[in-house]
């Protein structure tokens, strides 16, 4: 049995070795003189810290070992090339101020590129839509047998829900995409419906304490600064939020009861034809057995 491809960055000896590098090339880079020109300030942090951490991201899905063992081997190469930087040594100084103007250079560059050819916008993927002309499940199903099409034969829907408790008829694999749409928006609609209540009931207590302080304010000098209703505004928005949802899940059981009953009801009627095609099936085969007898006795 050959061996199992094994990637680098599940082994954790390698996973050790390059967080030990990693560290290494961090704790130099304090120690590295820059110039002001080269110090960028809309950087979160050191120059050379942001390219190590850029680096390192870059590297971190590498699975190939030639990649793995040359960004390792660039790694240890950086490390003493700054720690010979910190210790003072001139020449690597000036090595490093050399690649952060190259590097400076090449992103103003890019930059300006890119401000006089801005890149085309992405396309936007259009919303799926449904097949024009396309009938409502619930008016047109199940059709008769005059009316289908392709083989004449009659697929049975799959009666499905998804976890948010919508109800669907599968027709085929893959199903549509207008049909994986509106799916999407149905349990985007819930949970932001779910989202408001929950911040709705985060504030009642702090809805309680502007209404307690109103009142306060009311008895101590007799000014009235509110009509007191900070609880009830948010109570009543709560339960309109409760009735959009209560709702919905009746239309939904509504609709999951009717889909239920097509389902059935194509399946009935499947069986129903299979029936039919056997029996003209069977009435064939003996009416040809029976040509072929009386040809014989002929």
């Amino acid at each position: 049995m050959p061996p199992q491809y094994f990637p680098p960055k599940a082994s954790g000896p390698h996973r050790i070795a390059c967080f030990a590098l990693y560290r290494a090339l961090l704790q130099q880079c304090p120690r590295i003189p820059l110039p002001a020109e080269l110090q960028n300030s809309s950087l979160p942090c050191n120059p050379i810290k942001h390219l190590i951490r850029k680096g390192f991201k870059r590297n971190a899905r590498d699975t190939s070992p030639r990649f793995v063992i040359t960004a390792l081997e660039t790694g240890y190469t950086f490390e003493k090339l700054l720690r010979s930087a910190g210790d003072g040594n001139i020449a690597s100084i000036s090595q490093i101020h050399t690649l952060l103007n190259q590097i400076r250079k090449e992103a103003a560059a890019q930059k300006a590129h890119q401000t006089i050819h801005p890149p085309p916008p992405k396309p936007r993927r259009p919303l799926p839509a449904p097949y024009p002309g396309a009938e409502k499940v619930i008016e047109s199903r199940p059709r008769p047998k005059e009316q289908l099409g392709g083989t004449g034969r009659r697929k049975v829907p799959i009666f499905a829900a998804t976890t948010s408790g919508s109800a669907f008829l599968r027709f085929k694999k893959p199903q549509s995409e207008y049909l994986n749409r509106v799916l999407r928006d149905k349990l985007h609609q819930k949970l932001n419906r779910m989202d408001g209540i929950n911040r709705i009931e985060e504030g009642l207590e702090w809805a309680r304490t502007e209404d307690a302080w109103e009142n306060i304010v009311k008895d101590e000098t007799g000014v009235d600064v509110g009509n007191g209703g900070w609880l009830r505004d948010m109570a009543q928005s709560r339960y309109r939020i409760w009735n959009l949802m209560n709702a919905t899940q009746g239309r939904d059981k509504e609709m999951a009861q009717r889909f239920l009953e097509i389902a059935e009801e194509e399946k009935a009627l499947w069986k129903e034809e299979r029936a039919l095609r056997k029996h003209e099936k069977n009435i064939a085969r003996k009416l040809k057995r029976q040509s072929q007898t009386g040809a014989k006795e002929n």
